[in-house]
């Protein structure tokens, strides 16, 4: 199978004439306006959705820092409160906790244990919507 190839002159603005090579059998290859706007809706669809994403992710991005620091908070707290003698336990006194945390303890009456005289010591450290409660028990041994 020969390919048809024609020369046909086409005037140009010039006043020579141009010659240009046409061939018939070739198919013209590349896209059409209805496809590139189709691809642009799918494009700015999946855009849509992935930033959307991204943005509640950031929003959100700052709550597991709030909620080790409070963990920290609470477990200085027991530490503290564990660190003294059994006999004289008193609530937590930490003196640089961050301006937005909310530190309280509380200790129960003696009771036994599995049998061992125990005291429970619960701390809770609030900021905003967040609340960490940390349990513990001192022994009497």
């Amino acid at each position: 199978m020969s390919k048809k190839s024609v020369y046909k002159p086409i005037p140009c603005r010039f006043e020579f004439i141009r010659t240009v090579r046409i061939n018939w059998n070739i198919r013209q290859s590349g896209i059409t306006l209805i496809e590139l706007i189709i691809s642009m809706v799918i494009i700015s669809i999946s855009l849509t959705g992935i930033f959307t994403v991204m943005n509640l992710t950031v929003s959100h991005s700052a709550d597991p820092v709030i909620y080790h620091q409070a963990i920290s908070i609470a477990e200085a707290c027991i530490e503290e409160i564990l660190l003294e003698p059994y006999a004289s336990l008193s609530d937590c006194s930490l003196s640089n906790v961050p301006a937005n945390y909310n530190v309280s303890s509380s200790i129960s009456a003696e009771s036994p244990l599995s049998g061992v005289p125990a005291k429970k010591i619960l701390v809770t450290v609030t900021s905003g919507s967040t609340s960490i409660e940390l349990t513990g028990y001192r022994t009497n041994y």
